[in-house]
């Protein structure tokens, strides 16, 4: 299971707030735990497809997946 908070995403609260005790969970502690990133491919043609493996090199280890895409248009 991949769960997100909110460190993930870079918001950090003090006090109580909701999904608290979901920080107090041993598992979102892990140092080996999956996070949440965003990739931007160098090529801004390129689409990177659901499911897809991400890995530094061919004969490494993969390092994730791509979970969800979507295309976002910039204007200049």
């Amino acid at each position: 299971m991949f769960a997100v908070g909110a460190a993930d995403l870079g918001r950090h609260f003090r006090g109580d707030f909701i999904g608290k005790r979901f920080f107090s969970r041993a598992d979102t502690a892990r140092e080996d735990r999956k996070h949440l990133v965003g990739l931007l491919p160098e090529d801004p043609d390129l689409v990177l497809g659901e499911g897809a493996q991400l890995v530094e090199a061919p004969e490494l280890p993969e390092r994730g997946r791509v979970l969800g895409t979507h295309v976002q248009t910039w204007e200049h």
